[in-house]
């Protein structure tokens, strides 16, 4: 049979929570039982006592409710309230006999179920007799029914001994339950007492239990955290003795074979770092000189950055002022243009005075020939006037007058003629410079939009050229970004290989601080 500490340690908490289980699954079937006990217990008092206690009261409130319905049916005069009474007293007749019935069915000890068998008999007659004093009442006046009961008080006997018999029932049934609930609390009181000795012996049991393993436990795993100790104090040639065969000492195994391969482990860290200090050196020198050269090389690009920033200002100030030149050619553009519409609009005055002019030369000739004509009406005028002798010299005269203004406004107009023809033709000539102006202007508004052209292509190339000058500028600042971000790596660079060679220092130091088993 094996010893107890070399068996497993699932097999020792089982076995000891097993006890524990089984040992409270006892007290928790017997504590259940008691339980169940008293849930029977208390159902039939309820089933058994309680209902049937009800029932009972019940049954002697229906008979004073019937004898209440009794009295106001007698008071009653005929009539149709008198058949409502008589219809109330069945309805509680009906309730009396359903509650004969339920208590009929419910459990009854011997000698209520004797004294309920003498109350059914006796409800029969009582019944009976109800039955015929109903018929009664509803057939006589108050007087006669006064009278009938005053010499007949069998009803009033039966009543009493029907109600006294029933109290008898309900008075016995109420100590019958008394009775049962007093069995109840003595059976709660047992299994009380004994769940609280079951659950101490079940705690001193566990105590036990816990002590026994605890100790079978905390042996060997104090063998184990004193060797713990001693690898946490640098000492890996620590072994830990055990003779026990379960996990804890299975575990002083590999603990064993844990520490033999962290002094290999350490060993091994210990050649390592040696080979780290060398190489961080390698790489700090060369992190320097290339830190050197980044920094060399940033100094050319910075130099480069200020060539092209001042390109860029040369190219910037050209695109201002090309700009400028194609706002400048824009305006004479538009004041070109407006010279020309300006042009056409005299072109068009021009020609419409020329227009004027010949209506006007038309109208002169128009007045001419009405100046002719009056000419002609003088002179018939005169011819007449002589002919008429002393009495036409008025009309001569007048007539002479009226030839002498036909004679100015033939002359008038001829002048105005010369005058109009003379303005037709310095007009004409004025028409066709006006035209060749209006030509000339064209094509000088073309040149200077052509020009314009020209010179917004310019601005455009210049501004485009500022915007590349400007990328490449940008270009070269990330260029120099980058630069100096090499620059920064390669010193810290070579700052961390300073640091891993002072690392590898610290590490060979700490791992001299172990006591390895080949030492």
């Amino acid at each position: 049979m094996k010893r107890l500490k070399d068996l497993k340690l699932s097999v020792k908490l089982i076995l000891s929570f097993g006890v524990i289980i089984c040992l409270s699954s006892l007290v928790a079937l017997l504590g259940i039982k008691n339980i169940a006990g008293l849930a029977k217990g208390d159902l039939q008092l309820y089933e058994e006592k309680m209902v049937p206690l009800v029932w009972l009261g019940e049954l002697t409130t229906s008979f004073q409710e019937q004898r209440v319905q009794i009295n106001e049916l007698i008071i009653e005069k005929v009539g149709k309230e008198k058949q409502l009474k008589y219809e109330a007293i069945l309805e509680t007749q009906k309730k009396v006999d359903e509650l004969i019935e339920k208590l009929d069915n419910a459990y009854l000890d011997s000698t209520n179920k004797q004294r309920f068998e003498e109350f059914k008999a006796l409800n029969k007659a009582y019944e009976k007799e109800i039955d015929k004093e109903v018929y009664f009442f509803l057939e006589n006046d108050v007087g006669t029914i006064q009278d009938y009961l005053t010499q007949n008080t069998e009803m009033l006997k039966m009543t009493s001994e029907v109600q006294e018999l029933i109290g008898k029932i309900r008075d016995h049934k109420l100590e019958d339950a008394k009775l049962k609930v007093v069995n109840n609390q003595n059976i709660a009181h047992k299994a009380q007492l004994f769940m609280t000795e079951a659950l101490v012996g079940i705690a001193f049991i566990s105590i036990l239990l816990s002590l026994v393993l605890g100790r079978a436990l905390t042996k060997p795993l104090n063998k184990l955290v004193r060797g713990a100790d001693k690898i946490a104090e640098g000492d890996l040639s620590i072994a830990v003795e055990s003779d026990a065969e379960d996990e804890v000492g299975k575990l002083a195994i590999v603990f064993n074979h844990m520490s033999r391969n962290i002094s290999n482990i350490m060993q091994d860290i210990n050649g390592a770092a040696k080979q780290i200090r060398e190489g961080s050196k390698q790489v700090a020198d060369a992190s320097e000189a290339l830190s050197q050269g980044t920094i060399e090389q940033a100094s050319a690009v910075e130099e480069l950055k200020k060539l092209i920033t001042c390109i860029k200002a040369d190219t910037q100030r050209n695109a201002e002022n090309a700009n400028k030149a194609n706002t400048l050619t824009s305006d004479v553009e538009t004041n070109a243009l407006k010279g020309n519409e300006q042009m056409q609009q005299m072109l068009n005055a021009m020609e419409e005075i020329l227009a004027a002019s010949k209506d006007i030369s038309k109208v002169i000739k128009v007045i001419d020939e009405i100046a002719f004509q009056t000419n002609i009406l003088s002179l018939n005028a005169a011819v007449e006037a002589a002919r008429a002798g002393q009495q036409g010299k008025g009309f001569a005269v007048v007539a002479e007058e009226v030839r002498n203004l036909a004679d100015r406004s033939a002359s008038a107009a001829k002048e105005t003629t010369l005058l109009i023809e003379g303005s037709m033709h310095k007009s004409d000539i004025g028409m066709r410079l006006a035209r060749d102006t209006a030509e000339a202007l064209k094509n000088i508004v073309e040149g200077v939009q052509r020009t314009a052209r020209l010179v917004e292509n310019v601005a455009e190339a210049s501004n485009e050229q500022a915007k590349n000058i400007t990328r490449i500028n940008k270009g070269i600042e990330q260029v120099a970004e980058v630069i100096q971000t090499n620059s920064a790596t390669a010193e810290e660079s070579a700052a961390a290989s300073e640091e891993l060679y002072g690392q590898a220092e610290i590490l060979k130091s700490r791992v001299d601080q172990f006591k390895l088993k080949n030492e």
